[in-house]
């Protein structure tokens, strides 16, 4: 069977099958972009979800997670204070307040928590991250700037 890595262990859950039951092959051989879709004349939408992503991302680049995101306001980096509405900007490209980066964060962590809680080895998909990591750690994943 052949089939994007998500709709794999998918299929694989959907059958009740334990990861090892049915092995999913390590090579890639092919690959497209998934990315969300919305409403086509909804631009005001488009604009929060991409910055919703950016922002997970970069809440990871940083090292922040909803564990350590109060902390996080105190910190010396420009880029994590402006991420978390400290410095105060980063609502207004997206017409909410400067807290909602730290809403979404807190409520469902940076981009490795969310993967790790519903594709990764926390939930029944057992999905290895592989390039779905920051640029940093060699994956493909990188935040667009949110001004």
């Amino acid at each position: 069977m052949s089939a994007d890595e998500t709709e794999l262990a998918r299929l694989r859950l959907a059958n009740h099958q334990k990861v090892g039951d049915a092995v999913m092959l390590p090579e890639i051989i092919g690959m497209a972009p998934v990315s969300a879709v919305i409403k086509a004349d909804d631009l005001a939408f488009l604009t929060l979800v991409n910055a919703t992503i950016s922002v997970l991302i970069r809440a990871e680049e940083l090292g922040i997670t909803s564990e350590n995101i109060d902390n996080s306001k105190s910190s010396k980096d420009p880029e994590a204070l402006y991420l978390l509405g400290v410095t105060k900007g980063i609502g207004q490209p997206v017409g909410l307040d400067d807290q909602w980066a730290t809403r979404v964060i807190k409520a469902v962590g940076n981009y490795g928590q969310a993967f790790e809680r519903d594709l990764g080895s926390s939930s029944g998909l057992a999905i290895e991250r592989g390039l779905n990591q920051t640029w940093r750690h060699g994956g493909l994943l990188y935040a667009r700037p949110i001004r």
